[in-house]
């Protein structure tokens, strides 16, 4: 992009390809704006610029909108109403579901459910109908379907008792050698299979265990691999040495099988459960997630059950991924069976003798004791406290990771799909998520790097999950988050997400709620906005159109090497690179291996991000072939920008490397490389960021200053309408324009070459010009509304979900504008109000929106408004005298629920009663619904 000097907190940028001239037998109806590029019908292209249908900016096509992540409880549902939810998700607007069997998020032994899961299972024939319920629903709707490849998470199938392709875990025991010596069998030989004995010596103990390190010397003498002297009973015969009793301890490590599953199997679960006849209807189990035959098991499982020509039938019409969320499972440290010898052919050397470092922050759980109890965190007495050791075994695990990976990307390209996970670059659609990372714009950068190197067309987020606000989340807030991960460099959105919204067993109105109301959100028919949706939907979908058609260009790349599994955290939190208009994405080393990174003209990767430099820290870690990167890099043209001193920390161990890579970085400093910035994008996103939601109407203004110099256009995403921006200053090189801008306001600026035909009404183009220029006259604010409130109640049985809503009305005279917490009667009223009054105006502005609205002046409805900044130009409606505004809002549910919190049950589980923990009763505080600003016209006249 260059450098643009501009008052909102964040930008984005793509460029695109020249038109190719086509020869005629190969020409294809273009969509407006798009590249010369045809259609094809393989639509598993994951590549930037792949010639998909993506239908045009006013009226995306079902593959470049969002879709919703829809649970299923299990296969016992309705498949009348399973198709009419996925038809519904479309008439909203959305471009399908991604179908998950939820199965009560994996269950638990001893739980009660409902239903017998030997029947309606995950992989059964039940839900081989249920399935192919869906891909139908999704054919006839003319929409697209996501496939989880298992249930709950996706991480397993049903598979036979001990399958080598399920999950394995290393445990270990430890025991201290007196001065005798050992002469025994060694401890916990009946645990598994012994992957190796380990003499070490504590050089001291933790004083808290669990919490605090014991320390281990390393030498060869203190830290010993005894594998090889263990016979094949586990006999063990060891001389000390005369070492000090106390301070030598013998480790031992087993492999074993985890026997962790995905669903539970029915005969540990409570309810009407019968004893399975096979394997495929035993539950299902967690699979190696570092082996290529972990892969496979599922694959299998797919194509012998699953995969008969009427489903691959369908999705070849409709299908699009097949998807496994982020690995959330427990094991004692992640393992495969296949690791021990994949480290030695990658790193050089054997893991045995370091086994017991790795029993510390190498699980989900992130640092803290395992399930099974406390143990001990070793640490060895080396200069970085054997990190490298431990970053050797998490590169190994990473290598494996990929194998299973590229296993899963190649099956699923055989049958016309696409994968997608949550990696880089080894699937056809890498996927990030709000709640992991925070929201942070920094946090996205980070992941949307690698992505974008790699030259994926498709950057997904599961999006919207945020504990405690089932029921509460509005969608300025569901917004707020898509806004910034656009910012960050994402630019596809499964949103969730989406119950099923019929009758379930031991489950009251609202309906079907998974994490026992704890997640957001429950988005469907019986939320009181959701036929109002398809105005948010409908905005996302036209950024996803943008953002998905063409290459991000960035100007600064930072250098970032991690192997820890720490929570996404802010990379760069200074805000001097925002603030002064630059743009920049984190790049790992493992990176430059691509064949899209190298140096042109001073510019890295230039078909990619184009980075005009690369910022190295002083505090980074190092790796031998990213520092022979940087020097060729350097060599090439590339400004490097060492940011606080040369870094000097080489992450593996390699000890003859460490001179290397310290000369070849004093080296650079020898260099100076001066380049030139040239500027090649067609659309920026602006967005005025803001760390909350607020409705105060509070906005910012100033001018934005581009490196372009084309004629300037802003696309709406809430209306698809493309105007012309008149009011523009123009130097030779740069174009500046004056904005005003809501908190977590966005647009779309669009920059079109001279010859390029960029508007046309006929093609989705606004019918009238966008007034840059108003002399604006007195404001006025309306007062003496009408307000009827539509109520939304629960059903006198709270069983029947059925029924959408029990709904009657009341009416308010409001001589102002007030929050319903402030009207008598509505305080925990949840549902759509209808507002009306009268005025003599032309320019209209409601401010900031709580969730939803739709207005009309004398009948004629207006195109969907900004809920960051609800403002119309409203002249063409408007009648002499007397002129009626009505604005119909629509609420979440949760003022409603707050009051019967305790009497709602969803598959049995109360209101934050996961896995059987006790009902806690929401706290949150109720939620200001309805129209909280005042309402101002203003009068104009054109200049």
């Amino acid at each position: 992009m260059g450098r643009s000097r501009y008052m909102p907190a964040a930008m984005a940028l793509v460029d695109h390809m020249p038109v190719q001239y086509l020869p005629l037998k190969a020409a294809c109806m273009l969509g407006l704006f798009h590249t010369g590029i045809c259609l094809p019908t393989n639509k598993t292209d994951d590549q930037v610029n792949a010639a998909i249908e993506a239908g045009t900016f006013e009226r995306p096509s079902a593959l470049v909108r969002s879709r919703f992540r829809y649970w299923l409880p299990d296969a016992s549902v309705n498949h009348t109403r399973v198709a009419l939810d996925v038809a519904d998700a479309g008439r909203v607007g959305a471009g399908g579901v991604e179908v998950l069997g939820y199965y009560l998020y994996g269950s638990y032994p001893g739980e009660l459910i409902p239903v017998d899961w030997a029947t309606y299972g995950w992989g059964t024939q039940a839900w081989k109908d249920v399935f192919i319920t869906a891909a139908q629903a999704h054919k006839n709707n003319g929409l697209i379907m996501d496939s989880a490849l298992g249930p709950n998470q996706g991480t397993g199938v049903p598979a036979e008792t001990g399958s080598d392709g399920l999950q394995w875990d290393l445990v270990y025991n430890t025991t201290t050698i007196n001065g005798s010596g050992f002469n025994g069998t060694v401890p916990g030989w009946d645990r598994g299979t012994l992957q190796a004995a380990v003499v070490g010596t504590i050089v001291s103990f933790a004083k808290v265990t669990g919490l605090a390190p014991s320390l281990l010397g390393a030498g060869s003498a203190a830290l010993q691999d005894v594998t090889n002297q263990v016979g094949s009973k586990g006999a063990l015969l060891l001389d000390v040495n005369g070492s000090a009793a106390g301070n030598l301890t013998l480790f031992t490590f087993y492999l074993v099988r985890s026997d962790e599953r995905e669903q539970e199997t029915p005969q540990l679960l409570g309810g009407p459960q019968t004893a399975p006849q096979n394997y495929r209807q035993n539950g299902s189990w967690i699979v190696d997630h570092f082996s290529a035959l972990g892969a496979q098991t599922p694959i299998n499982f797919w194509e012998q059950y699953l995969l008969d020509n009427e489903t691959l039938a369908l999705l070849s019409d409709v299908g699009n991924y097949v998807w496994e969320d982020s690995i959330e499972i427990n094991p004692t440290v992640y393992w495969t069976r296949y690791l021990p010898q994949t480290f030695m052919a990658n790193r050089g050397y054997s893991i045995n003798k370091w086994l017991p470092l790795i029993f510390h922050e190498d699980t989900l759980s992130s640092g803290y004791p395992p399930i099974t109890g406390p143990q001990t965190w070793y640490i060895t007495d080396e200069l970085d406290a054997g990190n490298k050791h431990i970053a050797d075994y998490r590169e190994t695990l990473g290598d494996l990771y990929g194998e299973y990976l590229s296993t899963f990307t190649t099956w699923a390209e055989s049958l016309g799909l696409q994968y997608s996970a949550q990696n880089i670059p080894k699937v056809n659609a890498p996927e990030c998520e709000s709640l992991g990372f925070g929201h942070l714009i920094d946090g996205y950068r980070q992941y949307t790097g690698p992505a974008n190197l790699a030259g994926k067309r498709i950057i997904s987020s599961e999006l919207g999950a945020n504990i405690e606000d089932a029921y509460q989340q509005t969608l300025p807030s569901l917004l707020w988050d898509i806004k910034r991960s656009i910012a960050g460099g994402v630019n596809q959105f499964i949103l969730h997400g989406y119950p099923y919204s019929g009758n379930y067993p031991n489950t009251t109105w609202p309906g079907f709620t998974t994490f026992a109301y704890l997640f957001s959100e429950m988005h469907g028919r019986h939320q009181p906005a959701w036929d109002f949706y398809s105005d948010s939907i409908d905005f996302i979908a036209r950024n996803q159109y943008i953002f998905q058609s063409g290459v991000p260009k960035l100007d600064l790349a930072f250098y970032s090497k991690y192997t820890t599994y720490a929570a996404i955290q802010s990379f760069y939190a200074a805000n001097d690179l925002v603030d002064a208009g630059y743009t920049y994405e984190c790049i790992s080393p493992d990176d430059f291996t691509l064949p899209e990174a190298y140096v042109f003209n001073g510019i890295f990767v230039p078909e990619r991000q184009a980075f005009k430099a690369m910022v190295v820290r002083a505090n980074d870690s190092m790796t031998v072939q990213g520092v022979a990167k940087l020097a060729e890099y350097a060599h090439a043209g590339l400004p490097v920008l060492f940011s606080g001193g040369l870094p000097t920390y080489l992450i593996s161990y390699n000890a003859s490397a460490d001179a290397y890579v310290n000369e070849t970085l004093q080296s650079l400093l020898l260099l100076t490389n001066v380049h030139v910035v040239p500027y090649d994008a067609d659309y920026v996103f602006a967005y005025n960021d803001a760390l909350t939601i607020d409705f105060n109407g509070e906005h910012s203004e100033g001018v934005v200053e581009f490196a372009s110099t084309g004629t300037p256009y802003l696309y709406s995403a809430w209306t698809g309408a493309q105007t012309p921006i008149t009011n523009y200053t123009r130097t030779e090189n740069t174009t500046s324009i004056y904005f005003e801008l809501a908190r977590n306001q966005s647009i779309i600026v669009a920059f079109h070459d001279k010859t390029t035909v960029a508007y046309n009404p006929e093609h989705g183009g606004a019918h009238r010009s966008q007034l840059q220029h108003v002399s604006a006259g007195a404001s006025l604010t309306l007062t003496d509304w009408r307000l009827v409130v539509e109520h939304w109640d629960p059903p006198a049985d709270l069983y029947g979900v059925e029924v959408v809503a029990v709904k009657h009305n009341t009416t308010h005279h409001l001589p102002q504008l007030t929050s319903w917490l402030n009207i008598s009667g509505l305080e925990n009223v949840s549902g759509r109000g209808y507002y009306s009054t009268s005025f003599m105006a032309v320019l209209i502005d409601f401010g900031a929106i709580v969730h939803t609205v739709r207005v009309s002046v004398n009948g004629h409805t207006l195109a969907p408004l900004d809920l960051t900044w609800a403002k119309a130009d409203i002249s063409e409606y408007l009648v002499k005298g007397l002129n009626t505004v009505e604005a119909v809002v629509a609420t979440p549910l949760y003022n409603r629920l707050k009051p019967i919190a305790g009497d709602l049950f969803s598959s049995g589980q109360g209101w934050s009663a996961m896995s059987g923990a006790p009902v806690t009763l929401p706290t949150t505080a109720l939620q200001d619904y309805g129209l909280l600003n005042d309402v101002t016209v203003t009068k104009y006249t054109e200049v």
